[in-house]
C-alpha cells in the first residue's frame, strides 16, 4: 500500500475571474517589453524569470488570434479578449513547473487535503489486482491531526487448483469497496490514522467450488490503521493493518527504508506482506524503492517471494502512484 499524510506540494488557488480586463492590458504591456529587448544580451536587461511569461503570452495571443477566426468559422459567440485570457492562463498554468526548474525557483509548499493512491499488483500464479483511493481532510490538511475520510476501490481477477489430483483450475474475479471515516494524528516525524467503515466485496468463479466460502456479495465492517514515520532523516516505517467481517479478509504490509542515493525520501528497504481471506493466506518477503518524485506524482516498486496456501510458491511484484493536491 502507498504512503500517506505526507508533506506534498500545491498550487495555489486561479484568480476569479472577475478582472478578465487587467490581463489583456498586462500581456500587451509584456508583450511591448519582449519586442523592445534586443537580442544582444548586453542590452536585454530581462532576466529568465521574466522571460518565459513573457514568451507564453507573447505565445498565447497569436493562438489566441487563429482561435479567434475559428469561432468565427463555427458561430461561436464567445469574444476574442476572452479566448485570448484563457488560452493565455493555459501555456502559464502548464509552463510554470518547467519555468521553476529553468530559473531554479522550487514552488511554495503548501498544506497537502487529498492524497489519491492507486496501483496494480500482480504475481507468478496469474493473479491480477487494480486499486484505486483517497484520503481526505475535509475540515483541515493531511499534515495536522484532525478528521480523515477515505474512499477505496479495487478490481481483479485469481486463479486456484482445486486439488493436487484434480486438473480443472478455477478462475475468480473480485470487486471491492471502502468507505471510511476516522482521525488522523500527526506530531513531527510520525503519522498514523484509524479508520473505520464499510466494506462490500463481490467473488465470481469461472467453475462451481462447492468448497469455497468466498462466493457472491458480501458487505461487512472494516477496520484499519496505519502509521509512517522517519526515525532519521535518512531512514522510514510504514505499517498497515486491516480486518473486515467480509470474508474474514485481512491485510498486514510492514516495510522500513535507508534513503537511496543521498536523494531526500527516496527509500530502498525490506517489505513484509500478510493477507488472506477464509479461502486463502499468503505472505511475501521483498524489496521497496519509494519515494520516485515527479511534480505531484510519486511512484513505487517493490518485488519479492511469495507463499501461497493454494498454489504454492511463487513471485509478485507491485507498482504505485501517488497524486497529492
Amino acid at each position: 500500500m502507498p504512503r500517506h499524510e505526507r508533506r506534498r506540494r500545491h498550487s495555489p488557488a486561479h484568480p476569479h475571474a472577475k478582472v478578465a480586463h487587467r490581463p489583456r492590458k498586462s500581456c500587451n504591456c509584456l508583450e511591448a517589453r519582449l519586442l523592445a529587448c534586443s537580442p544582444s544580451p548586453r542590452h536585454c536587461r530581462l532576466k529568465m524569470g521574466e522571460f518565459l511569461p513573457l514568451l507564453q503570452l507573447r505565445y498565447s495571443n497569436r493562438v489566441g488570434k487563429l482561435a479567434s477566426v475559428a469561432s468565427q468559422l463555427l458561430g461561436a459567440t464567445m469574444r476574442f479578449s476572452k479566448i485570448r485570457i484563457l488560452l493565455g492562463a493555459i501555456c502559464i498554468i502548464f509552463a510554470l513547473p518547467a519555468g521553476a526548474a529553468d530559473t531554479g525557483m522550487q514552488p511554495q509548499e503548501h498544506p497537502t487535503r487529498t492524497l489519491v493512491y492507486s496501483g496494480f499488483d500482480f504475481n507468478s500464479q496469474s493473479a491480477y489486482t487494480g486499486f484505486l483511493g483517497g484520503n481526505f481532510a475535509p475540515w483541515g490538511d493531511l499534515e495536522t491531526s484532525g478528521f480523515r475520510f477515505s474512499l477505496f476501490g479495487a478490481a481483479g481477477s485469481y486463479r486456484y487448483d482445486l486439488g493436487p489430483e484434480s486438473p480443472t483450475a478455477i478462475r475468480g474475479t473480485f470487486e471491492t469497496g471502502d468507505v471510511l471515516v476516522g482521525y488522523g494524528f500527526n506530531k513531527d516525524s510520525l503519522s498514523a490514522k484509524f479508520m473505520i467503515g464499510l466494506n462490500v466485496q463481490n467473488h465470481s468463479l469461472s467453475s462451481p467450488d462447492p468448497a469455497n466460502p468466498v462466493q457472491g456479495t458480501h458487505a461487512g465492517l472494516k477496520l484499519q490503521g496505519d502509521f509512517y514515520a522517519n526515525p532519521t532523516p535518512e531512514t522510514m516505517v510504514f505499517g498497515l493493518g486491516s480486518y473486515s467481517t467480509a470474508f474474514q479478509t485481512y491485510y498486514t504490509e510492514f516495510k522500513g527504508g535507508l534513503q537511496l542515493f543521498g536523494i531526500k525520501e527516496l527509500y530502498f528497504g525490506p517489505q513484509f506482506i500478510a493477507q488472506g481471506n477464509a479461502q486463502y493466506d499468503q505472505w511475501r518477503v521483498g524489496a521497496h524503492v519509494t519515494g520516485i518524485k515527479y511534480g505531484r506524482a510519486e511512484f513505487g516498486f517493490a518485488g519479492g517471494y511469495l507463499q501461497d496456501s493454494r498454489n504454492g510458491p511463487g513471485a509478485y511484484g507491485m507498482v504505485t502512484l501517488d497524486l497529492n493536491f
